[in-house]
């Protein structure tokens, strides 16, 4: 349910980059239409503009990445790296338990 969660927020980013791409090229065509920007400025204005959209969104997901963070310690969520670190503990430690059971018989 959390996984599904986080997938969901990542595919709404990469929506929203896209769609800010597409609004940020209509949006240059228009100001040019409407003379307050010439053709020749067309690229530097988008890229500007894609340029100015990619560090809102690195913010937003700098944001949203620290609340999840903070919601995952709240809610005393083990991250996997640690869990899977744990399970090969134990299974040295079962490695170990084992052997000492086989040098006893």
């Amino acid at each position: 349910m959390l996984n599904e969660k986080f997938r969901e927020l990542f595919y709404f980013g990469l929506g929203s980059a896209s769609l800010a791409k597409d609004v940020a090229s209509d949006f240059v065509d228009e100001m040019i239409r409407a003379g307050k920007a010439q053709q020749d400025q067309r690229e530097s204005l988008l890229q500007e503009m894609t340029d100015k959209a990619k560090a809102s969104q690195a913010e937003m997901e700098k944001v949203i990445r620290e609340k999840i963070e903070t919601v995952a310690r709240e809610l005393q969520l083990v991250p996997a790296r640690d869990l899977t670190a744990l399970e090969k503990r134990i299974q040295a430690v079962e490695a170990e338990l084992q052997a000492l059971k086989q040098e006893k018989s």
